[in-house]
């Protein structure tokens, strides 16, 4: 008769040690929720990032935007160059406006003008298309789309 009684002296202790854990979760999920939920109802402001906190994305989004705009740039250099060496009289090319639009992160596209001058020395106007994608560190393939009189 002693063995059901020791079955029963084993499972109290468990039971006790599960209600004090369920109360425990209970208390600290009140007080969580009360310290989340209790701003929001109040109507007062999510903290803000500090100085320092804050100033590591604007930095980053700042090179990001840096890099951004010398790749652009690169991208209509070496289109200009392309363009150029496609021309009669590739010596005189001037080039009074290029537009860069990107293409996905990818690669670009740029368009734009050139004034050169033919085989007889008058001033001809072009419009060109290239396509520009890096290829390397400081390496790219540009593609002369298109190349045309006015």
């Amino acid at each position: 008769m002693s063995a059901p009684q020791q079955v029963q002296d084993v499972a109290a202790p468990r039971k006790r040690k599960s209600r004090v854990l369920s109360v425990l979760g209970v208390v600290v999920g009140v007080v969580v929720g009360y310290v989340v939920i209790t701003p929001v109802i109040r109507g007062e402001d999510t903290p803000q990032p500090t100085v320092g906190e804050s100033a590591a994305p604007r930095a980053a989004n700042a090179g990001d935007r840096a890099s951004a705009a010398q790749a652009a740039l690169d991208a209509e250099t070496h289109c200009e160059k392309a363009v150029a060496e496609r021309l009669n009289s590739p010596v005189t090319p001037g080039f009074p406006e290029a537009h860069e639009t990107s293409l996905a992160g990818l690669g670009h596209e740029v368009r734009g003008v050139v004034d050169s001058q033919d085989g007889s020395g008058a001033s001809v106007r072009s419009t060109f298309e290239c396509t520009v994608f890096p290829v390397g560190a400081g390496q790219f393939s540009v593609t002369v789309t298109e190349l045309s009189e006015q």
